[in-house]
């Protein structure tokens, strides 16, 4: 919560948007001091005491339960984007390639059109936490899956019959994969007698599509873009460019509203990146001016790639 409502706690004026978000992070952690108290008492006492109380937590009464203020839609689709998230992180490790660095897209398959308006209302969050430029919906069949019999557990219920239910798995379609990961399970033939296949009987994995990283967790699937475009690497440096700076404001002991003046050694694809992305880069930096030019006494940086380590200055202005 605080890592994502960073903008609104420092914007400059006092606005509601801002007043609602100290408020509600002074709520939840107090709420968390007193459910704490009774494993972790005397850090409880700290954090209570620092949110403003008088009195001791442990003299506070803990809060009921307010069923009012249970918003299981709201549960369901912030689930939804922890788990697309999640996904994502893993497909950005898969391919090497860092968080800091945009990328194009991912698709999703609609399991229904529930999932759909769900994701939808948090497709915001997701793209700011993958770090990508567009979520595309798809359907289930544009993104094609194959499925196979999980032996380890299916082998315990069927027998011999196991070559049986294995060649019956391998003749479902589509609709039937879809089924299985909507409802849970499939009703098969194994040589006239019925048998009801669970999701846990059958592995289910989508199909490689060159240039993207597919995972799945149970029914969703997440298809990740990780095709580079010029403009894109030009942002992804910019970002990592953003990150040293900011590394190098803390090791100098600035304070977080100090503005500053930056300096950059000249360099062609980092110049690139900074005409592309000034702007950004001085917003996030609060810099008066990031310009190229002698670096007299600044420090030697790592930004990888093309452009390697450079010498950037941060003067407080």
């Amino acid at each position: 919560y605080v890592r994502l409502n960073r903008k609104r706690f420092w914007r400059g004026e006092l606005s509601d948007d801002k007043r609602a978000a100290y408020e509600v992070l002074h709520l939840a952690l107090s709420l968390v001091a007193q459910l704490m108290a009774p494993i972790a008492p005397f850090y409880a006492e700290r954090l209570w005491g620092d949110l403003g109380h008088e009195d001791s937590v442990h003299l506070s009464l803990l809060p009921e339960v307010d069923v009012t203020a249970i918003d299981a839609a709201l549960e369901q689709r912030m689930d939804y984007a922890q788990r697309i998230a999640s996904l994502g992180f893993s497909l950005r490790k898969a391919g090497k390639v860092r968080v800091r660095q945009p990328l194009a897209k991912i698709l999703l398959p609609v399991l229904d059109e529930d999932f759909r308006g769900q994701v939808e209302k948090v497709e915001d969050l997701v793209k700011a936490e993958l770090n990508v430029k567009e979520v595309e919906y798809v359907s289930g069949d544009e993104l094609s899956k194959t499925i196979k019999p999980n032996f380890r557990v299916l082998g315990k219920k069927v027998g011999k019959q196991m070559k049986l239910a294995a060649a019956a798995i391998g003749k479902l379609d589509a609709a039937a994969i879809s089924a299985i990961e909507s409802t849970g399970s499939y009703d098969i033939d194994l040589d006239g007698t019925p048998f009801t296949l669970a999701a846990e009987d059958v592995e289910i994995a989508a199909k490689d599509i060159p240039g993207w990283e597919i995972a799945s967790d149970g029914p969703l699937t997440v298809a990740l873009d990780l095709t580079l475009t010029p403009e894109l690497e030009r942002e992804g440096l910019a970002r990592e460019l953003v990150n040293r700076i900011q590394n190098l404001r803390k090791d100098a002991g600035l304070e977080v509203t100090d503005r500053v003046r930056v300096t950059l050694e000249r360099q062609p694809v980092l110049k690139e990146a900074v005409d592309a992305h000034r702007a950004y880069i001085a917003s996030e930096v609060l810099a008066d001016a990031v310009a190229f030019g002698d670096v007299a006494g600044g420090a030697g940086v790592e930004l990888g790639g093309d452009v390697g380590e450079v010498r950037v200055g941060v003067e407080r202005v």
